[in-house]
């Protein structure tokens, strides 16, 4: 049990690492960062965010089912209470990468009917992608395990 539980507290450590790297200097333009704000809003972030974690528990759940289903709960009531510090991470990234009249592009795009469109699709897409990724993930890792087994019988 410790071994898994180091494993997660690994993940987790590795994801708040991910999120420090991509911190930048913030702008002094306040506009800028509440349009940012609200193209995260506007994209479906909040909710993108909440369903990774949901996902990433359910992965450690059958990874480790030998830990309690309510060490899980808690994990995971923790993570989205600290949703918000997780998407204020994100604002230097936008500021460093799209100007502010991008944001307000992408803003306009997202409030039009085909960007409403596209965001109620994300996350079906994104599932369906990953899932995806995961099958090709096992063909893929069959292919290597029958060439290791070939060359060590």
């Amino acid at each position: 049990m410790k071994k898994h539980l180091v494993g997660l507290a690994l993940t987790l450590t590795l994801f708040g690492t991910l999120s420090l790297w991509a911190e930048a200097p913030a702008t002094d333009d306040p506009g800028k960062r509440a349009d940012i704000k609200k193209l995260l809003e506007l994209t479906g972030t909040r909710q993108l965010a909440l369903q990774a974690i949901d996902q990433m528990i359910g992965q450690f759940k059958q990874s480790m089912p030998q830990i309690p289903a309510e060490f899980w709960k808690d994990a995971a009531a923790e993570m989205r209470m600290q949703i918000d510090d997780l998407l204020d991470l994100q604002l230097p990234v936008y500021e460093k990468h799209l100007s502010h009249e991008d944001i307000k592009g992408l803003i306009k795009f997202y409030e039009s009917p085909v960007g409403k469109k596209f965001v109620k699709a994300t996350p079906a897409i994104q599932m369906e992608c990953m899932q995806a990724g995961q099958k090709w993930g096992q063909k893929i890792g069959q292919k290597i395990a029958k060439k290791l087994q070939e060359r060590n019988p």
